[in-house]
């Protein structure tokens, strides 16, 4: 089994020596050897490779295109190494002094490694150190991992170093889930930083439930950090600044959807004295922890400096990162919590747009002259905006189509369509905050229609569905939770109207319809440990509208234009969600002003199309359009 790297060698030479014109010894062992160029590859796939042991030591030595040198012990040590593009240097154990990493070239240093005088890690150039001992480390195992004591004189870097743990590698293993207790921290040892617009990256070992601890004396420049929270277990990444600290940078806090289970703030920075000041990275300024949002809070005692992450400062003079003045409480949901809500509330819009009234579905049915049997179809698109004024804010963009046939049975007064239909819509739900779901929506039913030949109708539908919805939240870290869930519906329509003749071939056509839909409860788990539970939801819609139509004759053909006026609401108040055992209402009763333009063309006596195009726009609800458009044939 090998070592993995986790990451190699991009950017461009130092010096620009040929690949394969220059040779070194391979073997240092108990020698010293000094001023080689270790470059070039062995074979198609194999670096040539310098070995360093046995107390020997190499002095102003070049690595760079594929070439790597390797410290294997603890008695050997490497002088004043400058790293080019493509080059690896390598402190298994050991000792670097004075090294230069350039653009494209790479430093890894594991266990015992230390490092001597400077160590400048330009822009272009990574550095990886592992903090365990990956020979005893087993991540299918909750055991604690040893740590890889690594310490730093003098660091200053501009490009990119990583801090985290490896393993003895196997392509099948499995990672342990991470445990409740905490385990000892994984330590860094850093005399002196100095970040130039660098990053430095610190990712915790989850088997063990160890964090980092980054140990500096002291701190200056500019630049960035990335940490590890867990806030559900207490436990995080750490970075203790000993002496100074100077210097403006920025944090990114990365976790989980678990729910803390504690309201205690996590601390995360400390310094024990200076002016440096620290801000977060992460998306609005705010850490998605759970269902709540954190912020990054200071606090100081005496000449000392304390940052912490909370939903609302500690003490009433505590400082907001990325804001002035003092911090305020403001619980915000996360983005997390945002679109669980977004997805829950989804559902009830989708079988609304889908069911629709008579004429949306089928078009005038007072235009159908023959034939005692038919078939329809109906294409629906609905784009939406909605927004519950508080939590939940999302854009609905509905594909559907809907396929039926009914019998036509003859009355004294007029006539009986008995039908079935099946339907299918896709829905994009895209959530204000970021993130989006998809909820693909299987249905059917059956329908009763009358028709009385003083133009007075009445038509009753009851349709289930089934619900496949996924879900891609989008959390401020820029980490990703995502989840599947399914739930089935069913919905019942019950809508009335008539036609009331005005002026010749004008005509007033008011309408009533009430609607109603039961939709299943859901539990799921999204992939950042966010669980939810969507009880069993309800919906009650009233509408009442009318069209103003007009009806004219070319050959055959009837065409009948008409305008829409409708006023909908939506009756019930609270549909409850639960996330992480929190409750929440999802609440989108209220007003919705419908404004349409529609045509039923009778093309013959057996065949006609319609159409519809609608504005719709309430206090929670906007619809910029709306299009059905079907046709139907009689036989």
């Amino acid at each position: 089994m090998e070592k993995t790297l986790l990451a190699y060698i991009i950017g461009a030479s130092f010096l620009g020596f040929s690949a394969n014109s220059l040779a070194f010894t391979k073997n240092v062992h108990g020698i010293t050897v000094s001023n080689e160029i270790v470059t070039g590859m062995q074979s198609a796939t194999l670096a040539n490779i310098q070995g360093v042991s046995g107390g020997g030591i190499v002095n102003n030595n070049v690595v760079s295109d594929y070439g790597q040198i390797s410290i294997e012990d603890a008695d050997s040590r490497a002088n004043n190494t400058i790293v080019n593009q493509n080059g690896l240097l390598i402190i298994y154990e050991g000792i670097a002094n004075n090294t230069q990493v350039n653009a494209g070239g790479s430093l890894y240093m594991e266990l015992d490694g230390r490092s001597s005088g400077y160590l400048n890690i330009v822009r272009g150039g990574t550095m990886h150190i592992s903090n365990t001992d990956y020979r005893l480390v087993d991540v299918t195992t909750n055991d604690p991992a040893d740590p890889g004591n690594v310490s730093i004189e003098n660091m200053n870097v501009a490009g990119v170093v990583t801090i985290e743990p490896t393993w003895l590698y196997s392509p099948r293993e499995d990672f342990a889930p991470t445990p409740s207790t905490v385990g000892p921290s994984l330590i860094t040892k850093i005399n002196n930083l100095v970040l130039q617009d660098g990053y430095i990256d610190l990712i915790a070992y989850g088997p063990g439930a160890q964090p980092n601890r980054l140990e500096i004396n002291n701190l200056s420049g500019q630049g960035n950090f990335g940490i590890t929270t867990q806030l559900a277990d207490n436990m995080g990444d750490f970075i203790h600044i000993a002496n100074k600290a100077t210097g403006q940078f920025g944090l990114m806090v990365n976790d989980s959807g678990k729910e803390p289970q504690t309201t205690s703030p996590l601390t995360v920075i400390h310094a024990n004295s200076g002016d440096a000041s620290f801000s977060l990275l992460n998306t609005n300024n705010a850490v998605d922890l759970g269902v709540y949002q954190y912020k990054l809070y200071s606090t100081k005692s005496g000449e000392s400096t304390d940052w912490y992450l909370n939903t609302a400062p500690v003490n009433a003079g505590d400082q907001q990162a990325n804001a002035s003045g003092s911090g305020t409480i403001n619980r915000t949901l996360s983005s997390s919590a945002k679109g669980v809500l977004n997805m829950a509330a989804a559902p009830r819009h989708i079988l609304s747009a889908e069911l629709s009234t008579l004429r949306q579905r089928q078009g005038d049915l007072s235009l159908d002259k023959a034939g005692n049997a038919g078939v329809w179809a109906r294409y629906t698109n609905d784009t939406s905006r909605l927004s519950d004024n508080k939590n939940v804010g999302f854009k609905n963009t509905l594909n559907g189509l809907e396929i039926g046939g009914d019998k036509q049975i003859d009355l004294n007064q007029g006539k009986l369509l008995v039908g079935v239909f099946t339907s299918y819509s896709n829905s994009d739900v895209k959530f204000n905050d970021g993130g989006n779901g998809e909820i693909r929506s299987y249905g059917g039913g059956a329908y009763l229609t009358y028709l009385d030949t003083s133009g007075f109708y009445i038509d009753s539908v009851l349709k289930g569905n089934h619900l496949s919805n996924e879900t891609r939240t989008q959390m401020s870290s820029g980490n990703t939770g995502t989840g599947s869930y399914s739930q089935n519906a069913i919905t019942a329509s019950l809508e009335s109207g008539f036609s009331i003749p005005v002026y010749q071939d004008y005509a007033l056509e008011p309408y009533a319809k009430v609607q109603y839909s039961k939709i299943g409860s859901a539990d799921y788990t999204l992939s950042n440990g966010m669980k939810t539970h969507i009880d069993n939801s309800d919906s009650v819609q009233g509408e009442l509208g009318t069209l103003f139509s007009t009806k004219f004759s070319s050959g055959e053909m009837v065409l009948k234009p008409y305008a829409k006026l409708a006023i909908a609401r939506e009756f019930i108040k609270s549909n409850k969600v639960d996330i992480n055992d929190i409750g929440f209402n999802n609440d989108f009763s209220g007003n919705v002003g419908k404004y349409g333009l529609g045509l039923d063309a009778a093309i013959t006596n057996y065949a006609s199309v319609y159409a519809e195009v609608d504005y719709q726009n309430g206090n929670k609800v906007e619809t910029p359009v709306r299009v059905d458009a079907g046709f139907r044939i009689r036989f």
